[in-house]
């Protein structure tokens, strides 16, 4: 096929956005499928990750209809709307990484080179780069579309527990069992800052909302707050009676979460590290624990094999989300609020809704514990 210049008994569709702009010019037959507009489309426009979908009035060129049956005719507009496809990552006791769409369930692509467990994986906010963190005392850099290592930083002396990108992609935050968290440059690998102070297992460390602070927890029963720039040390939220396994900000900054061996997790003040509220429930140890997006509600995950949704405001329990069949290592909101994915010690991923408390995708691939999941900021 022609996506543009004239050909016999074609017509000339305009193909725009919402707001009106021209982003292709069509020489499209009538009877030209979704598939056959979309890779018309991409000649003119250039690959992307997004899913493409495509309007007429009303009606939405579906997979199985044709231009003709959507209406369009010589000098037709067809509106653009393209959609940022969901990625999930995972990483797991098997030493891999994955990337999946969200979507399909499919698996798009496995990370392989680190010689240990991978206790955490993300993606950048910025680029087509995966973050992950392994027990092999190295945290990785990778291309996100050829799979290729980009950076590897070494530094710690003992498992690396967690990796963060900071908000603008600039920034590497890592936490380790060498009871040390540490900062630095995505760009040259060079670390920039040790923040030293835990007495145990520094298990998750994370960058607030404005980057100005970092928040760690720690297996010695506290969180810390910590200057981004210079690393000294601010605050300590103590009152966790066992190891806190993870630590979160809302999204406003304005409270932290923490998550802990003793069965609860807490809501704190950041500015005064007053202990605000306890979540109780969980008959296990609470493993992570996570604002949704607009901050209205907390997700958690357990060793009692369920994720539990609570009220932010109240601590009351609003949903117990039941499926796995072992420990759930780490439960998180997409960045909507709609979906909510988990990972299992069964071995595998499991995609929720959000609202409903609906199983809507497990992930399968893993040999061994999944350890964490993310979804694609």
């Amino acid at each position: 096929h022609f996506g543009s210049g004239g050909v016999l008994g074609a017509m000339r569709v305009s193909v725009r956005t919402l707001g009106g702009d021209e982003v292709a010019a069509l020489w499209a037959e009538p009877t030209w499928s979704c598939s056959e507009v979309q890779a018309a489309i991409l000649e003119q426009i250039g690959p992307t990750r997004d899913r493409l979908r495509l309007f007429h009035l009303e009606a939405e060129l579906a997979r199985k209809a044709t231009l003709a049956d959507v209406g369009v005719a010589e000098g037709s507009q067809l509106s653009l709307v393209r959609l940022p496809r969901q990625l999930l990552a995972t990483g797991s006791h098997d030493n891999t990484a994955r990337l999946w769409c969200a979507e399909s369930g499919d698996c798009l692509r496995t990370f392989r080179g680190h010689g240990g467990p991978v206790r955490s994986a993300v993606l950048s906010p910025v680029a087509a780069q995966a973050l992950t963190a392994s027990f092999d005392h190295t945290a990785r850099i990778w291309c996100a579309e050829s799979g290729e290592c980009l950076q590897s930083l070494r530094g710690h002396g003992s498992e690396v527990l967690s990796a963060v990108f900071s908000a603008d992609g600039a920034l590497v935050l890592t936490a380790s069992y060498d009871c040390t968290a540490r900062v630095w440059c995505a760009e040259t690998g060079a670390c920039l800052q040790v923040l030293r102070g835990h007495e145990g297992a520094v298990c998750t460390a994370v960058f607030s909302p404005d980057g100005a602070q970092v928040l760690t927890a720690s297996n010695d029963h506290t969180s810390k707050l910590w200057r981004a720039d210079s690393g000294e040390s601010i605050r300590t939220l103590q009152g966790h009676g066992r190891p806190v396994y993870s630590a979160a900000f809302s999204p406003s900054g304005t409270r932290v979460l923490t998550a802990s061996d003793d069965r609860t997790a807490r809501v704190w003040c950041p500015e005064s590290g007053d202990w605000l509220w306890t979540l109780r429930g969980h008959r296990g140890a609470v493993t992570s624990a996570s604002f949704s997006p607009d901050g209205a509600r907390i997700l958690t995950a357990s060793y009692d094999h369920t994720a539990r949704i609570w009220c932010a405001a109240s601590g009351d329990c609003l949903r117990t989300l039941r499926g796995h069949y072992g420990v759930i290592c780490s439960a998180v909101f997409s960045p909507d609020g709609v979906l909510f994915a988990t990972a299992s010690q069964d071995h595998t991923a499991r995609i929720w809704c959000a609202a409903s408390g609906d199983c809507l995708r497990i992930l399968d691939g893993h040999n061994e514990p999944v350890l964490c999941a993310f979804f694609s900021p």
